[in-house]
């Protein structure tokens, strides 16, 4: 996930069915917690519009899971803010991205943008798992199977978020 998907993570108790029916409805998701299930469920957002959005349902590392649950703010919308309470991420005819320029800017480590390249990249070395790249990048389908035939195994792609996470050393 890039500053922008991180910042607008809803806080909502929806779980993966529930989602899936709202987005039968048109609804769009662009991206919240389900605690129950450990996931975050989203859609792409450069898609936003364009018809068919693809939605991914990503299984949590044990870290990542107990980092949200501590630092979950109780914001009727936001599930991350500042230690202000202010959102992280901002549109609203000027950028605010607070993830950026509060961390990774003073940090000079790795941002997400280079983490979301990192794990495609660590995923590409599966001989199996390396097909799940467009679904861990949330990229758009390809062709005419992909848009209307094929449809990713949730098992699998989940087998590919926990074999990533033991390559990153970390606890699935």
């Amino acid at each position: 996930m890039n500053n922008a998907d991180i910042g607008q993570l809803h806080n909502t108790n929806h779980g993966w069915k529930q989602t899936q029916s709202l987005l039968e409805q048109g609804k769009t998701d662009l991206g919240h917690i389900d605690w129950r299930q450990r996931r975050i469920i989203r859609q792409r957002q450069k898609t936003k519009g364009k018809g068919r959005i693809p939605t991914v349902c990503y299984k949590l590392w044990n870290e990542t899971f107990d980092l949200l649950k501590k630092y979950r703010s109780e914001h009727e919308r936001y599930c991350l803010l500042t230690k202000r309470g202010t959102s992280l991420w901002l549109r609203d005819g000027k950028r605010k991205d607070s993830i950026y320029d509060r961390s990774w800017k003073n940090l000079k480590s790795l941002t997400p943008k280079q983490l979301r390249a990192g794990g495609a990249t660590i995923l590409g070395h599966h001989h199996t798992f390396k097909l799940y790249i467009p679904q861990y990048l949330a990229d758009s389908p390809r062709g005419i199977p992909d848009r209307h035939y094929v449809v990713p195994s949730q098992l699998q792609f989940d087998a590919a978020i926990i074999w990533l996470g033991k390559q990153l050393k970390v606890t699935v």
